[in-house]
């Protein structure tokens, strides 16, 4: 666990998943803040969840759709929406959602997963200390949201000392 910047971390991993998203008629719009939100976590975790929350979101939305994704300041937290206008979850799924090797009754989509990658984002979402939920409606669609704690006041004062070091070695 270390200070990062959340709004990077969504800003890449939108970008590591436009192409996918594009081959499958969807296009990703995103509404972040041009400042830097820090948080404490594992940039290489919570760029899997983002990688699994964007990729089931482009997997079940209707072609020529499109996947909204947001970066919300809420008090001491951190809110990040990714959400769909797909085929949403089934009524009876909806208590197995995060469960292992869960994947909702649709042959159209089931062969494109495991049934994990919900389950190992809310067990990486919650070791950062955060939670994940979701709102879903049958057919209009998936919101997928996760908190985060900010960062605090030292963590953030020494992570840019840190940053700034590391600048002045190679200048």
């Amino acid at each position: 666990m270390k200070t990062i910047d959340i709004v990077v971390v969504v800003r890449q991993s939108i970008e590591v998943n436009e192409l996918y998203a594009q081959n499958l008629g969807v296009k990703i719009y995103s509404e972040l803040p041009s400042y830097p939100i820090y948080v404490m976590g594992d940039s290489d975790r919570l760029t899997q969840v983002m990688s699994n929350l964007l990729s089931n979101a482009a997997k079940f939305s209707k072609p020529d759709s499109k996947v909204d994704v947001r970066v919300i300041l809420e008090g001491k937290k951190v809110r990040v929406d990714i959400q769909d206008y797909g085929v949403g979850i089934p009524e009876s799924f909806k208590n197995k959602v995060f469960m292992k090797f869960a994947q909702a009754d649709d042959a159209k989509h089931r062969s494109k997963g495991t049934g994990l990658g919900l389950s190992i984002s809310k067990a990486f979402i919650e070791r950062m200390g955060g939670t994940i939920h979701y709102d879903s409606v049958e057919n209009v669609g998936t919101t997928f949201y996760f908190y985060l704690p900010l960062a605090s006041m030292e963590e953030v004062t020494n992570y840019i000392s840190d940053q700034k070091a590391k600048k002045d070695m190679f200048l």
